[in-house]
């Protein structure tokens, strides 16, 4: 009796440690390549979804990509909070096509999932895509000069919680030889004026009947459709916990795309924590879109951190296509919360923080970083833009609106650095979009339709024509404008050139007054009377020496505003002034303008 006791004792004891024990002790390595064989699995196999059945493809499984992979990868299901499914690119896999998408047809109002080299067609959750050394998905034949025009994306998922898309590089969705190349493919459109260039403009001005194409069965097939291929392309729904991070994409319409679906009035859909860093993005035209621009949504505490971007096209993009509301430009972000007429969205304290902006933008970039709502700023409460360096090296480029464009309540813009070596004056034009609408040669573009105005603090602005451009939509003054640094040089710099410092801010009430105003006015309106315009002292990187007296330790103490770090991931003093700019100095880490994937990542 008692050896039975102590048996069945011990079944017990190993049953219950059976329960802690982590999952992946009984999780399988599960092999994947085109066609299978032997023990690897084909991808008709992984796109079966009768085998993500909890057992066949289990929580905490890893499935392992081998090889090249021409066909679409299908994911199903997911696996449970801290047991995800993970999707391993084994070293010299790829998902490479000479398309992944349909033959572009305007019209049709969506994107396919089916377009995409790896998708989900219905929900997944505690999922992880990680691309391993050295994962690809590529289109070898898209875009210009191609022998496909199609919408494409590499990766398309509805997603639940606790989605982690890492180490890709995504690839020559559509590739684009630098020229706004929108012809229409014949027999389906005949150009009425004559021009052999057309452009979505001319698309809807030269149709027989001005925007008849809409109810029209014929369809416009678009040669060169940049702004309809993406590299990840999210819709989350009540999600919680999405993190895209240390990949690079490269020759596409859009980066990263998340595109919240809508809730209802008595159910609001929520996400929060979703984190996007350290990825790098070029030649791309929007890098990364916040979409959340449908009714009864709401976000909380989400950050864009650490990300490269530069060597922007000029392709003229709008994923809703070309409509008379289609306003053609590109942005290294945009941050859309617009909600719509038929209901609110709220998006609360997201930051973007230690991104890199780079010197070779193009001419059709409206912003760098572009914060938009129609209908109410309130509806972006407590955004913080902090420690982000602004380049934009192109000599007399005419048509960007800023290199950062707010419309939010509160927004908080403090320790950016905003550098130009074109400084042509900008006048103040119409508002867009409920927005700012600047010509060029401005830092920061500032609306709050309906809101308070924005915090502005330490930040650099040199070598633009404009620093601060307020329009219409500022309902109330600004008057939380200080210790900012303004310094503007008419040709570029280096040089012995004189500083004119006469032209400085254009200001706006909503009545519609508008113009600009000199130091002195400035300062009489209650701003920057701890700022300055003298001339800063930096290196090659916009970092200030350590004999600069105008930015080191001139600046005043966020740290109760939650702001720890500088540009690089070096921490800021909890008590004293802080150095003016993205970066601390002195400080005791490095300091260099680095890919962010090198970047200390530290998300403060």
């Amino acid at each position: 009796m008692i050896r039975k006791f102590f048996t069945y004792q011990r079944t017990l004891t190993w049953v219950f440690l059976a329960t802690l024990l982590p999952s992946r002790l009984f999780a399988k390595d599960i092999y994947v390549s085109q066609s299978g064989g032997g023990t690897t699995n084909s991808v008709a196999w992984l796109g079966t979804k009768a085998n993500w059945n909890g057992s066949i493809i289990a929580p905490g499984d890893i499935i392992h990509l081998v090889g090249v992979f021409n066909t679409k990868l299908l994911l199903h299901g997911g696996g449970s909070p801290g047991n995800p499914i993970t999707i391993l690119f084994e070293p010299g896999a790829k998902l490479s096509a000479p398309t992944w998408g349909q033959f572009s047809t305007f019209g049709s109002g969506t994107k396919a999932l089916t377009d995409s080299a790896l998708y989900s067609p219905d929900f997944v959750h505690d999922i992880v895509i990680d691309g391993g050394t050295d994962g690809v998905i590529e289109c070898t034949s898209n875009g210009h000069g191609g022998t496909f025009t199609n919408h494409c994306a590499g990766i398309s998922l509805w997603a639940h919680s606790n989605i982690e898309i890492k180490n890709l590089t995504i690839r020559n969705m559509c590739i684009y030889n630098g020229t706004d190349n929108w012809r229409p493919i014949y027999p389906y459109y005949t150009n009425l004026n004559g021009t052999t260039n057309i452009t979505s403009q001319d698309v809807w001005n030269n149709w027989p009947t001005p925007g008849a194409h809409l109810t029209d069965a014929k369809p416009i097939n678009f040669r060169d459709p940049a702004a309809s291929t993406d590299g990840i392309y999210i819709t989350p729904q009540g999600s919680a916990n999405l993190f895209i991070h240390n990949c690079t994409f490269d020759m596409l319409g859009n980066g990263i795309l998340l595109a919240m679906t809508a809730g209802t009035s008595s159910a609001w859909a929520v996400n929060t924590n979703i984190q996007i860093y350290s990825n790098r993005f070029e030649r791309y035209n929007w890098g990364i879109g916040w979409l959340q621009s449908t009714p009864f949504t709401l976000c909380y505490d989400s950050g864009l951190w650490a990300n490269y971007f530069d060597n922007s096209t000029n392709w003229n993009g709008n994923p809703k296509g070309l409509t008379s509301l289609n306003n053609n430009h590109g942005d290294s972000i945009i941050l859309s919360c617009n909600g719509d007429w038929t209901g609110p969205a709220t998006n609360f304290n997201m930051q973007v923080y230690r991104n890199y902006f780079g010197a070779n933008q193009t001419t059709n970039m409206s912003s760098w970083l572009y914060q938009e709502t129609v209908a109410n700023a309130t509806y972006w409460q407590n955004l913080k833009i902090h420690n982000n360096i602004f380049r934009r090296d192109i000599p007399n480029q005419t048509s960007v609106a800023a290199l950062m464009d707010i419309n939010g309540d509160n927004t908080l813009v403090a320790n950016n650095t905003l550098i130009g070596t074109n400084a042509l004056y900008a006048s103040v034009g119409p508002p867009n979009h409920g927005n700012i609408s600047i010509s060029f040669g401005l830092g920061i573009g500032v609306s709050a339709l309906n809101a308070r105005p924005p915090r502005i603090y330490n930040n650099v602005v040199y070598n633009l024509g404009t620093a601060i451009g307020a329009w219409v939509h500022l309902t109330q003054p600004m008057t939380n404008v200080d210790y900012n640094s303004y310094t503007f040089v008419h040709i570029p710099d280096p040089g012995p050139y004189p500083v004119d410092n006469n032209q400085y801010m254009s200001w706006g009430y909503s009545v519609g007054t508008g113009g600009t105003t000199s130091w002195s006015g400035w300062r009489s309106l209650k701003n920057d009377l701890h700022g300055t315009i003298n001339r800063p002292s930096f290196d090659v990187n916009f970092k200030p020496r350590t004999t600069d007296t105008v930015l080191v330790s001139k600046g005043t103490n966020l740290t109760a505003q939650g702001i720890t770090f500088d540009f690089a991931g070096n921490p800021r003093p909890a008590t004293g002034q802080w150095t003016i700019g993205a970066f601390e100095v002195p400080n005791n880490g490095t300091t260099l303008i680095i890919p962010p994937s090198q970047l200390s990542v530290t998300n403060n």
